[in-house]
């Protein structure tokens, strides 16, 4: 699920874990408003009233579709650049910023989770045993190369854990389940 990373004194309603300076924000839906930052300036709109400058995450695609595009005005800048025609398509770790405003960061890394395989339309092979996942095992899907996995206790399945494995078997993503992101901004 994408998700913004947002300082701690910005964030507004979140709980922040022990020593983090960064709360994850998900993104929900097809679009979000970006989050206020104190420093916003507000801007004039054409009928001369004052209004926020604002900015709006928008999912480009359906709903499986990890492109994401904020709209706003030249205010706003991704990684230093403003917001030429309003609209940019962002990538995975963008630094978002209103003027001189407090950064954040969109992402599109997604968590470890043992689910139902949801099924894809076509057959589906588990990366690691080559057999066919059926619809409705519990399943991985890997959050570095999005390919499929059997984790199911029941069958005796354990592809993601696998023994003696810490990794998946296609890319170098963990095979942990803990449930952490790689990434935040505090790596920078």
């Amino acid at each position: 699920m994408p998700h913004l990373w947002l300082e701690y004194e910005t964030a507004q309603d979140s709980e922040l874990p022990a020593g983090a300076s960064w709360v994850v924000m998900p993104i929900t839906g097809d679009s979000q408003p970006v989050p206020r930052m104190e420093s916003q300036p507000e801007e004039r709109t054409r009928r001369g009233k004052r209004d926020a400058a604002g900015a709006t995450l928008m999912r480009t695609g359906g709903p499986d579709d990890e492109r994401w595009a904020i709209l706003g005005p030249s205010s706003v800048r991704v990684n230093g650049v403003p917001l030429l025609g309003g609209i940019r398509i962002l990538d995975d770790r963008d630094e978002i910023r209103a003027c001189d405003g407090a950064p954040f960061y969109f992402s599109t890394e997604r968590l470890v989770k043992v689910e139902p395989f949801p099924g894809t339309g076509r057959r589906t092979f588990c990366a690691r045993c080559k057999t066919e996942i059926a619809v409705g095992t519990p399943a991985v899907r890997c959050p570095g190369c999005g390919m499929w996995c059997h984790q199911s206790e029941v069958d005796g399945l354990l592809c993601w854990q696998y023994p003696g494995t810490s990794t998946c078997p296609l890319c170098d993503f963990p095979n942990a389940l803990e449930g952490t992101y790689r990434w935040s901004p505090e790596n920078l």
